[in-house]
């Protein structure tokens, strides 16, 4: 069906006609963007302190990859106190180390913790905020805790499926559960990734979890309207990070020539970008990378909430925009997997006779 949308002779016109009439409808629907969003009480969102010194960054998943990146860019912009949270104390003490390094006048602790465990992580969050004499003012939280083992849908055990949702959703959702009720103010971040937005060959055990955490990031979200806690959702690309590194190892082809389709992303560069995004005064619900995760990100907002007018003019204006461009890329997908699939039979009928 795809081919046949995409293929048609009314393809290219029918894209012209989107690009030219999305700035009209971004121009009618402008007044009642505006209207919608200023007419209504806010919420008692107080915007948050941009004083590094009054903050404490914890992350979970902070020993190694994106997690340990965020803790590297929050002690080298100055905050209070750093805490990261991991299983492997080893790695623990080395990015606790590297952290240092990075900043030694602050303070920079590393609790190992199974954060799959809900009252181990209860335990950790109460000895993180009973043992303070002046805590810091605000709290941003990132739940960065996650892995995912690629393989193809029917090769996955059962116990697999248990292990990524256990990990990569309620890993993050027993964190939040352990922290936030403990927070006067700040923000907490929930790692998704760009396959919580799009489903991906080869990650049917991984692209799931990430697809629940925005699910819930969305309930925290309205829960918390009038708490001065702010809730995002991170969407990175494919990143170079020691998980990677493991991801590959039981890749198929087709989710590597996926992968390779959309580039591969720096740690240092999106951990820098989550904290950016959270230390602002008022974090945005989305955080996303590059054109094509803003992209991605205005095409899949459904019922989400938007942070500014010009988020919700843009999802407003150029939505069939984007529906057709994602038209094209998912017609690249579905014919580099169908010639790999009739490749490999082709060879296979080859071998036998």
């Amino acid at each position: 069906m795809i081919n046949i949308i995409v293929g048609g002779f009314l393809s290219l016109p029918g894209l012209l006609l989107h690009i030219v009439t999305a700035p009209v409808i971004a121009l009618l629907s402008a007044p009642a963007m505006i209207f919608l969003v200023y007419s209504k009480p806010k919420p008692a969102k107080k915007a948050l302190s941009t004083d590094p010194s009054s903050k404490r960054v914890i992350v979970t998943g902070g020993s190694s990859g994106i997690g340990k990146s965020i803790a590297v860019a929050a002690a080298k912009k100055g905050v209070a106190e750093v805490i990261i949270i991991a299983r492997n104390k080893e790695r623990l003490e080395e990015a606790r180390k590297e952290i240092t390094q990075a900043n030694s006048s602050i303070v920079v602790k590393a609790l190992s913790v199974d954060v799959g465990r809900p009252d181990s992580l209860a335990e950790a969050a109460k000895e993180i905020f009973t043992q303070d004499q002046k805590p810091p003012k605000t709290i941003h939280l990132f739940c960065c805790a996650g892995a995912a083992y690629p393989q193809y849908f029917q090769d996955i055990a059962p116990e697999e499926f248990s292990k990524a949702v256990h990990t990569n959703q309620l890993g993050s959702i027993f964190t939040a559960q352990a922290f936030v009720p403990l927070m006067t103010s700040g923000s907490v971040t929930f790692c998704s990734s760009g396959a919580g937005q799009i489903g991906v060959f080869g990650l049917a055990s991984y692209s799931p979890t990430k697809f629940a955490l925005r699910g819930y990031a969305e309930c925290l979200h309205i829960e918390l309207c009038e708490s001065p806690i702010y809730v995002q959702i991170a969407y990175p690309p494919d990143t170079d990070t020691p998980g990677f590194v493991e991801e590959n190892k039981t890749k198929p082809y087709e989710t590597k020539k996926i992968s390779e389709m959309a580039g591969l992303a720096n740690p240092e560069d999106i951990g820098g970008t989550m904290l950016k995004e959270a230390l602002k005064e008022n974090p945005p619900f989305n955080v996303y990378f590059g054109l094509e995760g803003w992209l991605v990100t205005t095409l899949t907002c459904g019922f989400q909430p938007v942070s500014t007018v010009l988020d919700a003019m843009a999802q407003v204006s150029i939505m069939s925009v984007t529906r057709w461009i994602s038209l094209f890329i998912l017609n690249d997908w579905y014919n580099m997997i169908r010639t790999y699939k009739r490749g490999k039979a082709n060879n296979t009928s080859s071998k036998h006779d």
